[in-house]
């Protein structure tokens, strides 16, 4: 729909197996540089089987996409392109999305690796949505330095990562084939927050966080590979949240006859929060702090991560290991603060992995004791 100022409502529809693989414009369901909508919705429908993604916006605003539910797409499912801002993404379910192989792709696209949700340009709302045994993303925000025209070249409208981020409450990753959320790029001044979330058993990451700052997150990160990652991120919050290893339940139901066990091949050993080691684009990079804060846990429980052999672990599912990767020097330069965390079982951390990438001035201080 090319329809701009002019509000539209799409509501109570079935779409079966359309899109078409590979092409513009050809998705079940488009609003394309109608500007601001008011009033617009797109609610309550069904999408199955969509041969390339499902809802999509590019330069439109003020809409609401509610209550619907997609199943068996391919591709991204519910993408928010260049300029599409205020939109609120609430109550979605989608479920079994997978990816576009490499010659069903649209030129410059990288629906190879799809996400039920895509947002590529903020502020947006999303409150209450669901991604749940998709093939590789449950959300990712990607965000630009630079708006990008249709033919590539730059429109010469700022920064795109220094947007707020808008509203993200109440949303669900689970059962995901990579990541239950991937989040790349916030350079904004101002704090925002992902509230309320539940990251459960996605195959690598339940987030992975990579380049940003002034973030807070809450929920419940469990039983995913890794429950949380910070790549390269400075002044982050993570409070009131619990992070789960495996369950009796899940190792039961996830060792043979049934399944590969939780640690073995397929999967990795469960771990909770990989800590950052560096900060990076630190002192005086344009858009970024002097002062480094590192990241602090506020009201945090570790728990089953104590596994025992059965589950093919071997003591290598920690609550706590080092971010090894994104580093430029041997130094850690990371500070991280804990207030009431609490954990089960004899470990904490892995030290050794950082030790192992030649990390070895890590300093511990308890400043109140209550660690003794």
């Amino acid at each position: 729909l090319h329809t701009p100022d002019q509000a539209q409502v799409l509501e109570g529809v079935e779409f079966v197996n359309m899109g078409r693989a590979g092409e513009w414009d050809r998705f079940p369901v488009q609003l394309l540089y109608n500007g601001p909508t008011p009033g617009t919705s797109v609610s309550g429908n069904a999408i199955r089987g969509s041969h390339q993604r499902c809802v999509v916006l590019e330069g439109t605003s003020n809409v609401t996409i509610a209550e619907n539910v997609a199943h068996r797409s391919r591709g991204h499912c519910i993408y928010l392109g260049f300029r599409s801002q205020h939109n609120r993404v609430a109550s979605n379910l989608v479920s079994e999305q997978t990816y576009a192989e490499h010659h069903e792709q649209i030129p410059a696209q990288n629906d190879r690796q799809a996400a039920a949700f895509l947002n590529w340009f903020m502020p947006n709302d999303y409150v209450g949505n669901v991604a749940v045994g998709n093939r590789m993303y449950g959300y990712m925000f990607h965000n630009l330095h630079q708006v990008y025209k249709e033919d590539g070249s730059n429109a010469n409208e700022g920064n795109p990562r220094t947007n707020p981020l808008g509203t993200f409450h109440g949303n669900a990753a689970k059962s995901n084939g990579e990541h239950g959320m991937l989040m790349q790029h916030f350079e904004q001044p101002g704090k925002i927050a992902f509230t309320d979330l539940a990251l459960l058993k996605n195959r690598f990451y339940g987030i992975y966080m990579y380049n940003a700052r002034h973030a807070t997150f809450s929920g419940r990160f469990w039983e995913n590979g890794i429950g949380l990652l910070l790549a390269w991120s400075d002044d982050v919050r993570v409070e009131n949240s619990t992070f789960r290893g495996l369950s009796d339940a899940t190792a039961a139901l996830t060792r043979p006859p049934y399944f590969s066990r939780r640690c073995a091949g397929y999967f990795n050993p469960p771990v909770g929060y990989r800590m950052g080691t560096q900060i990076h684009r630190k002192n005086g990079y344009p858009g970024t702090e002097h002062n480094n804060r590192g990241a602090t846990l506020v009201n945090v429980k570790f728990s089953e991560f104590d596994l025992d052999g059965d589950a093919g672990c071997d003591g290598s599912s920690v609550p706590i290991t080092f971010e090894t990767q994104h580093v430029r020097t041997p130094h850690f330069d990371y500070v991280s603060a804990f207030h009431n965390v609490s954990w089960d079982g004899p470990r904490l951390a892995a030290a050794e992995a950082a030790a192992a990438a030649g990390f070895v001035d890590i300093v511990i201080t308890d400043v109140d004791g209550s660690s003794a």
